[in-house]
């Protein structure tokens, strides 16, 4: 600002010095040079300090220092807001998303354990029925053993009874052998002992049996 000779400066006023007060805080205030006894630099402080205060005002107060008017001036600026909304628009698409694909994690998992499920069962169908066809084999083997044993038992049987058969067979037909040979024995015998010896000979024969 350019001075002339002719300015005079207003009163100084209690506002005036709080403004003058409230530009130095904010970093704005102007100090007058030592060499100086003008109040211009005072005022020309003042000036900022009325200007602040006006930012300070538009924002609804609530700030103690530059950083926090810059701050606050910026949040309620339209490119701001806009910014914010687009920032929350873009959080609120990836919270969707986010959820979007939790929910498919949490479907696609119970997809898989149904799955999972479906193919345990029907292991455990499959072992079970392996198991079965496994007794039923052994059951069958152990039947097949035990009617093989009975049949050996029973051959052994037929064949030791055969043997017996045979061997009676054969022992009877000695004996009807020799029978038949005393017989044919008797008359001759007759002609030549006497009748006890031959009763004798039969006695023996008789008791020897």
């Amino acid at each position: 600002m350019a001075w002339t000779k002719s300015y005079v400066a207003p009163p100084v006023t209690q506002n005036a010095n709080q403004l003058n007060a409230l530009a130095f805080q904010y970093g704005v205030g102007v100090s007058t040079p030592s060499w100086s006894s003008r109040s211009i630099y005072f005022y020309e402080s003042v000036s900022n300090g009325r200007k602040i205060q006006a930012r300070i005002n538009a924002v609804g107060g609530g700030v103690s220092n530059m950083s926090q008017l810059q701050r606050k001036e910026l949040e309620q600026s339209p490119a701001y807001i806009a910014e914010q909304k687009e920032i929350a628009r873009l959080a609120e698409v990836a919270r969707v998303a986010e959820v979007a694909r939790l929910e498919l994690i949490v479907r696609n998992d119970a997809i898989a354990l149904a799955l999972f499920t479906k193919l345990d069962n029907q292991r455990i169908a499959d072992e079970n029925a392996e198991i079965a066809r496994l007794a039923a084999v052994k059951e069958a083997q152990r039947v097949a053993a035990v009617k093989a044993e009975n049949l050996r038992l029973k051959l052994q049987k037929e064949r030791l009874e055969l043997e017996r058969v045979t061997e009676v067979n054969r022992l009877q037909g000695i004996e009807d052998k020799e029978t038949q040979r005393v017989t044919k024995s008797i008359p001759l015998l007759t002609t030549i002992l006497p009748i006890g010896l031959i009763g004798l000979f039969l006695y023996s024969r008789t008791a020897r049996k």
